[in-house]
């Protein structure tokens, strides 16, 4: 597995799957968002609901590499693989009991201003939080 500063395990459940007999392919997006979540309390973005800047998913794609299936275990990561001036790009992985690559995906992150309702740019504090971190 490749560097990513965010992993976090998550059970399979029965109800992941779906009528082909293995993990929807939402349940993917969802353990991805979980773990962009993570990466944004851990960096302290939008920590409260009062704030009124933060950061707002604006692209989202996924690649499926195998099926995930019932019961089992899998192992997601995140890390921000780029930073421009007002958004960043995350990658995410998803791996299977085994190890293998089971999806893969990136999103872009833009930081927000929701009272003025436009993207602001990244300060240089969060900056350097997110390349201390990565």
């Amino acid at each position: 597995m490749k560097k990513f500063p965010i992993m976090r395990e998550f059970v399979v459940h029965w109800g992941d799957m779906d009528a082909l007999g293995h993990v929807n392919n939402t349940r993917h997006l969802r353990w991805m968002e979980t773990v962009r979540v993570d990466l944004f309390q851990m960096l302290e973005m939008r920590v409260e609901k009062s704030s009124s800047q933060g950061p707002i998913l604006a692209s989202l794609k996924i690649d499926y590499h195998k099926p995930v299936f019932y019961p089992g275990n899998v192992t997601v990561g995140t890390r921000i693989a780029h930073i421009g001036n007002s958004s960043f790009k995350m990658e995410n992985v998803v791996y299977d009991d085994a190890g293998d690559l089971c999806a893969s995906g990136e999103c872009t992150i833009v930081l927000f201003d929701f009272e003025a309702s436009k993207s602001i740019k990244i300060s240089d504090e969060i900056r350097e939080l997110i390349e201390n971190y990565n």
